[in-house]
């Protein structure tokens, strides 16, 4: 795949107006966007990259995201400590400054760490909170949906469920999303299942509710995701290319799908990043590293994993050259 396949100018971009999302609604809590699940800039297991967290969220706010995820899959949040998690959440509250919204994942194995971390992001101003299935203990209806009834009962913070059945071991039943949808402290489901089929009949379930969004969450499927009534995305690669996925949910609102097609070849070339890294938790590693060649903050990834090797690193690097051409990288 040629530069000229994949690159359009930036000049072009920003004159075409797709760097534009409505975000949240006025009015209301709907989602509607791209929200961006942000990487944890790192020093060291304990230690944040503020300077590198403040690059990052500046980076995303003009990139024209309609939001940050704090401490979801892409964050890192299951390899960092109770004090590291609220201290990202603080953080990176006062960098954003009330400019968008900030949702945080809360998710955990107790109800009640769930909601410790809840009380963090609402005395921290967030906007809402994400929760997954509990992992370890796999619950079945109607367990599974008495347990989101609890956390949403006792949550100072409207609620976002988060279906991630490659992580949990749990892919929610539709009964349990049912119940979610009616809810109304629940405002917004992401599905990171990558089945189409669930995603459809989700789909037709939030339909029920003009303010509940639901937005995809595996990078590649966010145009066929929007013909699907959703409501955008949640897709890692935002960290790295807000500007590829805002202009992707912009023109499937337009029906482009000329400019559709520009966008999800540009999408598949930056999801080749995550397939580099011959470990675990490439998706993170992978961004990490692409973002440390442009300077936006550490490569540092909690073990176990570790960075990528000079092989992998030429390959990113690449990559990273075929979707900035142009700018200097560093080493």
């Amino acid at each position: 795949m040629s530069v000229e396949e994949i690159s359009r100018t930036k000049e072009e971009v920003m004159n075409s107006g797709l760097l534009f999302c409505p975000g949240i609604q006025a009015g209301s809590l709907a989602i509607r966007g791209i929200v961006t699940p942000m990487i944890t800039p790192l020093l060291s297991r304990e230690k944040l990259d503020v300077d590198g967290l403040e690059r990052l969220t500046d980076r995303l706010i003009k990139g024209g995201v309609s939001g940050l995820f704090l401490l979801g899959t892409t964050g890192e949040f299951a390899a960092m400590s109770h004090k590291l998690r609220r201290k990202l959440i603080v953080t990176t509250m006062g960098i954003v400054r009330e400019r968008i919204p900030v949702f945080v994942g809360i998710s955990d194995t107790s109800i009640m760490e769930s909601l410790q971390l809840a009380n963090c992001a609402a005395d921290a101003g967030a906007t809402a909170c994400v929760v997954t299935a509990p992992y370890y203990y796999h619950y079945a209806e109607p367990l599974m949906g008495d347990y989101l009834t609890e956390i949403a009962a006792k949550s100072p913070l409207p609620l976002i469920l988060y279906n991630m059945p490659e992580n949990t071991g749990v892919n929610f039943e539709l009964e349990t999303v049912r119940r979610v949808i009616q809810n109304p402290r629940f405002i917004a489901m992401k599905d990171s299942g990558g089945d189409l089929n669930y995603f459809a009949k989700v789909s037709k379930l939030a339909s029920e509710r003009s303010d509940f969004s639901l937005l995809m969450g595996p990078d590649t499927l966010l145009g066929q995701a929007m013909t699907l009534r959703a409501g955008g995305g949640v897709n890692s690669g935002s960290n790295l290319c807000p500007e590829i996925f805002v202009g992707m949910y912009n023109a499937a609102l337009e029906n482009d799908r000329d400019l559709m097609a520009y966008y999800q070849r540009s999408i598949e070339l930056l999801n080749r990043i995550y397939w580099v890294p011959r470990q675990s938790l490439g998706v993170i590693c992978g961004l990490k590293t692409a973002l440390g060649m442009l300077g936006i903050c550490n490569e540092y990834i909690n073990p176990p994993s570790r960075g990528v090797g000079e092989d992998e690193r030429m390959e990113i690097r690449e990559i990273v050259k075929l979707l900035y051409p142009g700018v200097k990288l560093r080493s």
